[in-house]
Protein backbone atom coordinates (compact mmCIF):
# COMPACT_ATOMS: atom_id res chain seq x y z
CA UNK A 1 0.00 0.00 0.00
CA UNK A 2 1.56 3.36 -1.03
CA UNK A 3 2.07 5.89 1.74
CA UNK A 4 2.98 9.54 1.25
CA UNK A 5 4.42 11.98 3.77
CA UNK A 6 2.59 15.31 3.73
CA UNK A 7 3.67 17.19 6.85
CA UNK A 8 1.52 20.15 5.88
CA UNK A 9 -1.66 21.97 6.76
CA UNK A 10 -4.66 20.92 4.68
CA UNK A 11 -8.11 22.37 4.10
CA UNK A 12 -10.64 21.42 6.77
CA UNK A 13 -13.01 19.38 4.58
CA UNK A 14 -10.24 17.20 3.14
CA UNK A 15 -10.38 15.04 6.29
CA UNK A 16 -13.91 13.96 5.35
CA UNK A 17 -12.83 13.46 1.74
CA UNK A 18 -10.07 11.05 2.81
CA UNK A 19 -12.66 9.00 4.71
CA UNK A 20 -15.05 9.03 1.74
CA UNK A 21 -12.23 7.77 -0.51
CA UNK A 22 -11.30 5.06 2.04
CA UNK A 23 -7.89 6.64 2.60
CA UNK A 24 -6.23 6.61 6.01
CA UNK A 25 -4.57 9.78 7.23
CA UNK A 26 -2.42 10.27 10.31
CA UNK A 27 -3.08 13.59 12.03
CA UNK A 28 -1.62 15.50 14.94
CA UNK A 29 -2.80 18.54 16.86
CA UNK A 30 -0.77 21.71 16.35
CA UNK A 31 0.07 24.17 19.10
CA UNK A 32 -1.00 27.77 18.55
CA UNK A 33 2.54 28.68 17.52
CA UNK A 34 2.83 25.69 15.19
CA UNK A 35 -0.55 26.52 13.66
CA UNK A 36 0.57 30.10 13.00
CA UNK A 37 3.80 28.84 11.43
CA UNK A 38 1.96 26.31 9.26
CA UNK A 39 -0.49 28.96 8.05
CA UNK A 40 2.51 31.10 7.04
CA UNK A 41 4.03 28.06 5.29
CA UNK A 42 0.71 27.47 3.52
CA UNK A 43 0.70 31.07 2.27
CA UNK A 44 4.19 30.58 0.84
CA UNK A 45 3.18 27.23 -0.71
CA UNK A 46 0.09 28.71 -2.35
CA UNK A 47 1.90 31.81 -3.62
CA UNK A 48 4.57 29.60 -5.21
CA UNK A 49 1.80 27.78 -7.10
CA UNK A 50 0.62 30.96 -8.86
CA UNK A 51 1.50 30.38 -12.52
CA UNK A 52 3.49 33.25 -14.00
CA UNK A 53 1.95 32.73 -17.42
CA UNK A 54 -1.32 31.05 -16.46
CA UNK A 55 -4.82 31.90 -17.49
CA UNK A 56 -6.91 34.35 -15.48
CA UNK A 57 -8.83 31.38 -14.03
CA UNK A 58 -5.64 29.52 -12.99
CA UNK A 59 -4.15 32.63 -11.41
CA UNK A 60 -7.44 33.46 -9.67
CA UNK A 61 -7.70 29.94 -8.24
CA UNK A 62 -4.22 30.09 -6.73
CA UNK A 63 -4.73 33.63 -5.43
CA UNK A 64 -7.93 32.38 -3.76
CA UNK A 65 -5.96 29.63 -2.01
CA UNK A 66 -3.32 32.10 -0.83
CA UNK A 67 -6.02 34.56 0.29
CA UNK A 68 -7.78 31.84 2.29
CA UNK A 69 -4.55 31.07 4.17
CA UNK A 70 -3.99 34.80 4.75
CA UNK A 71 -7.56 35.23 6.01
CA UNK A 72 -7.17 32.26 8.37
CA UNK A 73 -3.83 33.59 9.69
CA UNK A 74 -5.42 37.00 10.26
CA UNK A 75 -8.29 35.37 12.17
CA UNK A 76 -5.82 33.29 14.23
CA UNK A 77 -4.08 36.50 15.34
CA UNK A 78 -7.26 38.62 15.67
CA UNK A 79 -6.14 40.91 12.84
CA UNK A 80 -8.98 42.53 10.90
CA UNK A 81 -9.12 43.63 7.28
CA UNK A 82 -9.33 47.19 8.57
CA UNK A 83 -6.08 46.68 10.53
CA UNK A 84 -4.34 45.46 7.39
CA UNK A 85 -5.83 48.20 5.20
CA UNK A 86 -4.63 50.91 7.60
CA UNK A 87 -1.05 49.63 7.64
CA UNK A 88 -1.17 48.97 3.89
CA UNK A 89 -2.20 52.58 3.24
CA UNK A 90 0.56 53.93 5.51
CA UNK A 91 3.17 51.81 3.71
CA UNK A 92 1.76 52.77 0.31
CA UNK A 93 1.83 56.48 1.18
CA UNK A 94 5.44 56.19 2.37
CA UNK A 95 6.93 53.66 -0.06
CA UNK A 96 4.39 53.12 -2.86
CA UNK A 97 3.22 49.81 -4.23
CA UNK A 98 4.77 47.27 -6.58
CA UNK A 99 2.83 48.08 -9.76
CA UNK A 100 5.69 49.79 -11.63
CA UNK A 101 7.76 46.61 -11.66
CA UNK A 102 10.97 48.14 -10.29
CA UNK A 103 13.46 45.28 -9.81
CA UNK A 104 16.72 45.95 -7.94
CA UNK A 105 19.62 43.71 -8.93
CA UNK A 106 22.16 45.19 -6.52
CA UNK A 107 22.57 48.20 -4.29
CA UNK A 108 25.82 50.05 -3.54
CA UNK A 109 25.95 51.72 -0.15
CA UNK A 110 28.48 53.91 1.61
CA UNK A 111 30.31 52.27 4.53
CA UNK A 112 28.54 54.48 7.09
CA UNK A 113 25.04 53.96 5.65
CA UNK A 114 22.55 52.96 8.37
CA UNK A 115 21.09 50.24 6.13
CA UNK A 116 24.34 48.23 5.92
CA UNK A 117 23.72 46.60 9.31
CA UNK A 118 20.10 45.83 8.38
CA UNK A 119 21.09 44.05 5.16
CA UNK A 120 23.95 42.18 6.84
CA UNK A 121 21.52 40.72 9.41
CA UNK A 122 19.83 38.75 6.63
CA UNK A 123 22.53 37.31 4.36
CA UNK A 124 20.07 34.72 3.03
CA UNK A 125 18.01 37.60 1.62
CA UNK A 126 20.73 40.14 0.88
CA UNK A 127 23.94 38.53 -0.34
CA UNK A 128 26.89 40.85 0.17
CA UNK A 129 29.37 41.02 -2.69
CA UNK A 130 33.00 41.33 -1.65
CA UNK A 131 35.13 42.67 -4.46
Amino acid sequence: MPKFIFNKLIRDKLCDEYVRLDQTAEYRELSKVEFSKELANKIIEEVKEIPVDGTKEEITAELADAQQAIDDLMHHHNVTSDDVALVQKKKFDKKGGFSEGNFVVSLDLKDDDEWVAYYRKSPEKFEEIHE
